[in-house]
């Protein structure tokens, strides 16, 4: 049976899980069916902690994993590589562009406000220089 239900996991992974699913709440419906109400209880009240504690673990997990991105520095070619494609990253770049507010200090100023969300420090010199070089590539 283990080789089976490894073959079908492979060959239909979604299938597999919805079936696999039903299997096992078919055997804990059983499981329950066969006890007492005292030992109900029990039974739910040991599932209900497990699970719990699973839930905390995963939270815990996934708050540590966003703590270690979140200090982790980024830089300009590890931004590159996040296109595949140069043209794609000019096309995000020029609806940026396009979006932006007419104002010089208002787009200095949502550009700031960006890069701070994303975790990048900004030169106050070398986004003047950007938004100026930009406007005059991109129409408004």
């Amino acid at each position: 049976m283990r080789k089976l239900r490894q073959k079908r996991k492979e060959e239909d992974l979604l299938g597999y899980l919805q079936s696999e699913r039903e299997r096992l709440s078919k055997i804990k419906e059983r499981k329950l069916a066969g006890m007492t109400p005292m030992q109900k209880d029990q039974f739910l009240e040991k599932d209900r902690k497990r699970k719990r504690l699973e839930r905390a673990r995963a939270k815990l997990e996934k708050d540590q994993n966003k703590k270690k991105a979140d200090a982790t520095p980024i830089e300009f070619k590890d931004l590159n590589s996040a296109y595949s494609c140069t043209q794609t990253l000019s096309k995000a770049v020029t609806k940026t562009m396009r979006s932006l507010p007419f104002s010089p200090t208002k787009q200095k100023a949502v550009i700031s406000k960006m890069a701070q969300r994303v975790g990048l420090t900004v030169q106050e010199e070398s986004v003047e220089a950007e938004i100026r070089n930009s406007s005059m590539n991109f129409p408004q």
